[in-house]
């Protein structure tokens, strides 16, 4: 044991007296960790696009997280440090849960303007509701279902 310890005395005073022979000192060059990708970096939006709700959000919604003020500042206040947080995390929707307490989510744009009957909004796209779509002459239902349409003109 003791020689394998005044064997690895010997080879580090050997690397540590050919690093020094020069008379300068060995600097060994760490490079930087390379900058983060874009898509890895924290949307934030701005707080007055936070839409507020006492209601559950859109389905297609990702919950961020909850919310949890520590300093009661009055309702209008409240709500207003709450889209802060939302809006820092990345958020652009809160649901809120009482005075002091609410959870903020990532939502996809609405469609603007609002889908036609028979059509959901996906992805910020009207999508027909049924799958697969409608044929001619039918039209996709609340049921999500095709029905066929009455010829124009036959009513009664």
């Amino acid at each position: 044991m003791k020689r394998a310890h005044l064997l690895a005395a010997l080879i580090l005073s050997t690397l540590c007296a050919c690093a020094s022979t020069s008379g300068q000192t060995a600097m060994v060059e760490i490079p930087n960790a390379p900058p983060k990708a874009e898509a890895e970096k924290k949307k934030t939006f701005d707080p007055n696009n936070v839409f507020v709700s006492k209601g559950e959000p859109p389905f297609a919604c990702k919950q961020l997280g909850g919310i949890n003020l520590i300093w009661n500042r009055g309702y209008d206040a409240n709500i207003a440090a709450m889209r802060e947080e939302v809006a820092a995390a990345g958020g652009n929707y809160l649901v809120i849960d009482g005075p002091m307490f609410g959870r903020s989510y990532s939502c996809p744009k609405p469609c603007s303007p609002a889908c036609s009957p028979g059509y959901q909004c996906v992805d910020s796209a009207c999508v027909s509701a049924c799958n697969p779509p409608c044929k001619s002459g039918e039209q996709c239902g609340g049921d999500r279902t095709c029905h066929r349409l009455e010829p124009v003109g036959t009513e009664t």
